[in-house]
């Protein structure tokens, strides 16, 4: 399963907690921007396997019962 949000959320959820995560995938630039993007680029390279959720729009709870409403159909591929 992967918690997939839209790069924008990302940086907003990132400001929020006051947090430096991405600052791996950056390349040196500083920039959380550039480390969101990387990483998703990233992401996008390999195979969609499993569950991907846009939680862009859900609170955790909603998250949560958008993956026990797959049922776990998602993790068969």
């Amino acid at each position: 399963m992967v918690l997939n949000p839209g790069p924008e959320v990302v940086l907003a959820r990132e400001r929020g907690r006051g947090g430096d995560s991405y600052r791996d995938w950056d390349h040196g630039s500083g920039s959380p921007a550039e480390g969101v993007r990387t990483l998703q680029e990233f992401l996008e390279q390999g195979p969609r396997r499993g569950l991907w959720l846009d939680t862009s729009a859900l609170d955790p709870s909603q998250s949560v019962e958008a993956i026990l409403a797959d049922g776990m159909a998602g993790s068969r591929y």
